[in-house]
């Protein structure tokens, strides 16, 4: 929690703290009643014992600063609970190791006739698994609208590129992923995001395509409208490594959820992950 929320918070549960305990007081001070009242009886009872097993002389009167003293403990103790209760439940995003898949896309094109021109081509996914495990599962919290940020750095020359709204494989497609066209667009701006249910499920996340034989270009969810899933502002490095920065952004995180590692597609098998 930063300082100032923090001093804010303290300050506001120390007065609902207090507040019964100054009426308390009050009550006690002006009328001759309660636990103020009874000080010296209980002094007369517990001093002896202190003093004799802890060398402890209880004071004569009751002192304001230890009056004090325990409605800032009391708020203490509520706030670091409220804290750890709270920390117990916020989403805790997990990544896997990255791998990727080989798939076929089928695609139709109208090319100036009234026939469609049918194409398949086996495809590359990059992906990710990303789970939300929060210490505790019970009352858990989902974190809310995550959107994925990719950052493709060339470990050569020290280029960089950077996607926003990676896909989230299970979000609504605007068609299967084995059946495209061009004439249909209906992707969605709102499938940029997805809510990570606070049960452990792995939610898959792609991060880039790589067409078998050509070139890799990160993937965003709205390439999916794009011939091949092709955006060529996307394409990546093919003779050098690229560092590969992950970011998970939601409503409820207090800090993005950060996954880097290194992708070559330069090696004899055409795709590799290494740690960073």
């Amino acid at each position: 929690m930063r300082l100032i929320p923090y001093l804010i918070e303290f300050v506001r549960v120390l007065f609902r703290v207090g507040a019964w305990g100054l009426v308390s007081l009050g009550v006690a001070v002006l009328f001759g009643i309660g636990w103020w009242a009874d000080y010296l009886s209980v002094r007369t009872s517990l001093n002896p014992l202190l003093k004799a097993r802890l060398g402890i002389d209880m004071p004569s009167t009751l002192p304001w600063l230890l009056i004090a003293s325990v409605f800032v403990l009391a708020a203490l103790v509520r706030l670091v609970h409220r804290q750890v209760m709270s920390e117990a439940v916020t989403p805790r995003l997990s990544f896997s190791e990255p791998q990727f898949v080989w798939t076929n896309l089928e695609t139709i094109k109208w090319e100036g006739t009234p026939r469609p021109i049918h194409r398949s081509e086996p495809i590359a996914i990059g992906f990710v698994e990303v789970s939300n495990k929060p210490r505790s599962r019970v009352g858990g919290l989902p974190a809310e609208k995550a959107w994925a940020t990719a950052k493709f750095t060339n470990l050569h020359t020290g280029e960089a590129k950077k996607i926003r709204f990676c896909r989230w494989t299970d979000n609504p497609k605007p068609r299967p992923d084995e059946h495209q066209t061009t004439l249909l667009v209906r992707y969605k701006s709102d499938w940029n995001s997805r809510t990570l249910e606070a049960n452990g499920i792995p939610n898959r996340l792609d991060f880039f395509v790589r067409h078998l034989g050509g070139c890799a270009y990160g993937f965003q969810a709205a390439s999916q409208e794009n011939d091949g899933w092709i955006n060529e502002d996307h394409r990546l490095w093919m003779d050098a490594p690229i560092r590969v920065d992950l970011r998970i952004d939601a409503g409820n995180l207090d800090r993005p959820a950060m996954h880097a590692f290194i992708v070559d597609f330069s090696t004899h098998d055409g795709i590799e992950f290494r740690s960073v």
